[in-house]
C-alpha cells in the first residue's frame, strides 16, 4: 500500500510531503463525459457496489446473499448479474471510482509536473479516501479469501494502468520495467501502509497515516524519474 531515510534529506531531494490535508492539488473534474445511459449504468453499479460494503460492515461477508443484496438496491438478481459475477466482485468495485479517478488524473496531468509529485498526489488521494467505513470493510474483506482474491486481481490491473501512464510520461516502452517497477512501488507502499495502520487501530490518526507514506516513500530516489524523463524525450 522501512525506516524513512532522513526526513530532512527526503523532503529536500524529492519534493514529496504527505500532509494531515487532503491533496488535490492540480486535481479537476477529471470524469470524463459520458452519455446518459452510460452514467445510468455506472451509477447502479455504483450503488450495488456501495450496498455489498454497507452489508459487508453490517453483516460480515457471509451475513447476506446476493438475493437480499439486489433487493435492497431495487434491482432484481438478473440486474446484478448483468454487472457482476460474484458477490466478490460487486464487494471489491467499490474502488471503481476511486481507480477510475485517479487514473484520470494521472492521464490528465500537465507535462510540466515531476512525476514524482505526480505520484505523490495519487498516492495521497487513495489515503485521503480511507473513511471509517471502508477502513472496517477492508479490515473485514481481508479475512474473506474470495474478495481478498479478487482485490489482489483489481490491485494488479491498477498497477498495469499506472505503469502505462508512467511510462509514456518517461518516454518508455509500455511493458518497461522500470516504470512496471515504480508502479507496483508505488501501490505496495501505499497499501502497506494504510494495512498497517489501520491494523494498528488508527493510531495518531491521519497524520500517522502520512508519517508511514512518507516512511515508505523514502527508500527511493523518486527525483532520478525527471532525470530519466530528459534521456528518453519520448
Amino acid at each position: 500500500m522501512g525506516n524513512f531515510a532522513q526526513w530532512a534529506m527526503f523532503s529536500a531531494t524529492l519534493g514529496i510531503v504527505f500532509t494531515d490535508q487532503p491533496v488535490r492539488a492540480h486535481l479537476a473534474d477529471t470524469k470524463p463525459f459520458s452519455g446518459l445511459r452510460a452514467r445510468k449504468k455506472d451509477a447502479t453499479r455504483r450503488e450495488l457496489a456501495e450496498i455489498a460494503v454497507k452489508l459487508t460492515v453490517q453483516r460480515g461477508y457471509d451475513g447476506f446473499t446476493i438475493a437480499e443484496l439486489a433487493d435492497a438496491a431495487g434491482v432484481s438478481r438478473r440486474t446484478f448479474s448483468n454487472y457482476f459475477a460474484s458477490k466478490a466482485e460487486c464487494v471489491a468495485a467499490i474502488q471503481d471510482e476511486q481507480v477510475d479517478r485517479t487514473l484520470s488524473y494521472m492521464r490528465l496531468a500537465d507535462p510540466s509536473i515531476p512525476l514524482h509529485e505526480i505520484l505523490r498526489t495519487l498516492v495521497s488521494m487513495i489515503a485521503d479516501d480511507v473513511t471509517e467505513e471502508f477502513g472496517t470493510f477492508f479490515q473485514i474483506a481481508s479475512t474473506e479469501m474470495e474478495v481478498k482474491m479478487q482485490l489482489m486481481f483489481q490491485h494488479d490491473q491498477i498497477v498495469i494502468s499506472i505503469a502505462e501512464v508512467i511510462a509514456g510520461r518517461l518516454g518508455l516502452a509500455s511493458n518497461d520495467v522500470v516504470a512496471h517497477a515504480i508502479a507496483g512501488f508505488s501501490m505496495t507502499a501505499c497499501q502497506v501502509s494504510i494495512d498497517t495502520w489501520l491494523a494498528a487501530g488508527r493510531p495518531g490518526g491521519r497524520p500517522t497515516l502520512y508519517a508511514s507514506l512518507e516512511r515508505a516513500f523514502g527508500i527511493l530516489d523518486l527525483s532520478a524519474l525527471e532525470v530519466l524523463r530528459r534521456t528518453n524525450p519520448g
